[in-house]
């Protein structure tokens, strides 16, 4: 079994000891030279990390309609200073009591991959696509590309990887072995992933420039931090024309309309949320520098985000779609704040939640087929 890399202060429980044969047993294969059709597989990109120093990975699924690719940017919180680099959470560390990131590839990189976007089910019309899913381990957005020391929580001096656009730009270019350049792009992502798509979508398209008919995703995906610049340039060391485009406080609607600024009707641009999101909604208390909590005033106070976020949206990129969607959270704890649903595309709720009659995966079709569309405004 692959070694597992450790904080010093991480401790494997007997409870938590169980999951690494599991673990183990769930891995997808290592790709071969010769993938077979519609297997997934697993590829290690050369020198690239995960946020706890295992090697990173993604994965790769070739697909019967081979003009068709599905690039996926998985989600999982953020880390954007010293506090939250020395608090991650993996499945070695749920015993802090605060956490904002997944940093390690091997227990979740893969499990998007049985559900969601992905699901084999026959409502799902990206089950033949090609697929490249980028699994999310580095705390910056997916847009990374330096060290950031910190001192753990045992006093030593450590070093975060945010790798996240090094990761990204290799499991590309490695996968573009077996990949030939796609008449369909579509470029989705959840959460920290949807960030990562409004981030990164520049550089992926450059990989494939010969491709015209491109969709992007959003989903989930909207925290506001004055400082969103300096903490690209300064903590995540993302390339300069990734940190030089944020000016506000709104990192997706900032990288999103240098997108259309850039590109124009070459891309369609779609951002999904719920009305209260209850991850976001803990998130943002704690940039705002408090800790992470929620109640019914800061559900309201993101849902008046959400509606000042599509109207500058729909300003700056008259073309834009929309999907609003109401749905309480799962979690019986946060009923009570009457907050909503994290997420739609990596649940079956892509596939049976409608909002005016239509799924989240129905509105995704009909933009690659040409028809944008806002739903849900309402809700606002």
């Amino acid at each position: 079994m692959q070694e597992i890399h450790l904080e010093p202060w991480e401790k494997i429980s007997d409870e938590l000891q169980k999951w690494l044969p599991i673990i183990e047993e769930k891995k997808y294969p290592e790709i071969s030279e010769e993938p077979e059709l519609g297997k997934v597989y697993r590829m290690y990109p050369a020198g690239c990390l995960s946020g706890n120093g295992t090697r990173f990975h993604g994965n790769l699924r070739l697909g019967k309609y081979p003009g068709k690719l599905l690039i996926f940017f998985n989600g999982g919180g953020v880390s954007w200073n010293e506090y939250t680099a020395a608090r991650p959470n993996n499945l070695f560390t749920s015993h802090l009591p605060d956490s904002y990131y997944f940093n390690t590839t091997d227990w979740m990189g893969d499990y998007p991959l049985n559900n969601s976007i992905f699901a084999a089910r026959d409502d799902n019309p990206f089950q033949e696509w090609t697929i490249i899913n980028i699994p999310y381990s580095t705390g910056d957005f997916h847009c990374g590309a330096g060290d950031f020391p910190y001192i753990a929580l045992n006093d030593t001096q450590r070093t975060l990887p945010h790798h996240g656009y090094l990761n990204t730009i290799a499991l590309l270019r490695m996968a573009k072995r077996w990949v030939k350049s796609p008449e369909t792009l579509l470029i989705a992502g959840v959460s920290a992933g949807g960030f990562g798509v409004s981030l990164m979508a520049e550089d992926v398209i450059s990989e494939f420039p010969e491709c015209a008919d491109i969709t992007c995703v959003v989903d989930s995906s909207l925290l506001l931090k004055e400082d969103w610049s300096r903490v690209a340039r300064e903590v995540w060391h993302s390339p300069e024309h990734i940190w030089k485009r944020l000016i506000g406080d709104n990192i997706t609607l900032d990288s999103y309309s240098a997108l259309y600024q850039k590109f124009g009707s070459r891309v369609k641009y779609l951002f999904a949320s719920s009305t209260r999101d209850a991850l976001l909604v803990q998130a943002q208390n704690a940039l705002y520098g408090k800790v992470q909590f929620y109640d019914k005033a800061s559900g309201l106070s993101y849902q008046s985000t959400l509606n000042e976020m599509c109207n500058k949206l729909v300003e700056r990129i008259p073309t834009a779609g929309l999907y609003i969607f109401e749905h309480p959270m799962n979690e019986r704890e946060y009923h009570e704040a009457e907050l909503t649903m994290h997420c739609i595309l990596d649940s079956a709720h892509m596939f049976e939640h409608r909002e005016e009659g239509k799924t989240a995966c129905e509105w995704i079709m009909s933009a690659l087929h040409g028809r944008v569309e806002r739903i849900g405004l309402g809700h606002l």
